[in-house]
């Protein structure tokens, strides 16, 4: 796998949440999803396997994502 975040966007179109970006290093993206109802969740990227954790009501969840950004 390469170092990109197109998987992180297309989750963010799939699932209707605004990407807010808090910061960023080699291997990691973080920050929040914003969705329409103003409620927001917490999240970690791996840039190198692409797993996305993210973190609702206090409980975190891993998840494996493909290219087009659809958990596996």
């Amino acid at each position: 796998m390469y170092r990109s975040r197109k998987p992180l966007i297309f989750w963010c179109r799939w699932h209707s949440a605004s990407l807010r970006l808090a910061g960023k290093d080699a291997d990691w993206v973080w920050g929040e999803f914003g969705y329409e109802d103003d409620e927001a969740d917490r999240f970690r990227f791996n840039l190198e396997t692409w797993k996305l954790h993210r973190w609702v009501d206090g409980i975190e969840t891993v998840v494996q994502l493909d290219e087009m950004g659809v958990e596996r």
